[in-house]
């Protein structure tokens, strides 16, 4: 006696979308749908339909976070500062950290001077790093 095929239906392709969106992985979506992992995987891999709305699912979901965001960021307050922060840091590719590396540093070995710069604001990574080319 052979199994009988699972055939995904239309309206569970519109709930594996919804559920995609939502961050949910393939188990996941395939538990909620009331499927085993390894069935939704097969149906995945013979159904071009079911990659397809996992993947416009993620997608509408990152523009709905995209633009939530990016009305954020365009705004003001605080919600605005750290928008923008995030954005910067993730979408601009930049980032606050300094380039290369600062390993750990004896302070003592600093010259007065070095720790004035650094009490008054100068970048510390600058200052260790021009001490440590003396």
């Amino acid at each position: 006696m052979s199994a009988t095929r699972v055939a995904i239906t239309p309206a569970q392709l519109a709930q594996i979308e919804v559920l995609a969106g939502y961050g949910l992985d393939q188990t996941q979506i395939a538990a909620a749908l009331g499927l085993g992992d390894r069935t939704f995987r097969r149906r995945k891999a013979d159904t071009a339909a079911v990659a397809d709305a996992i993947a416009r699912g993620q997608a509408k979901a990152a523009g709905r976070v995209a633009e939530t965001l990016f009305k954020r960021a365009t705004g003001s307050g605080r919600d605005a500062v750290a928008a923008i922060k995030w954005w910067e840091m993730t979408r601009a590719n930049r980032s606050e950290r300094t380039s290369g590396t600062v390993g750990s540093v004896d302070l003592t070995k600093l010259s007065d001077a070095q720790l004035d710069r650094i009490a008054a604001g100068d970048n510390i990574a600058d200052v260790i790093r021009e001490a440590s080319r003396d």
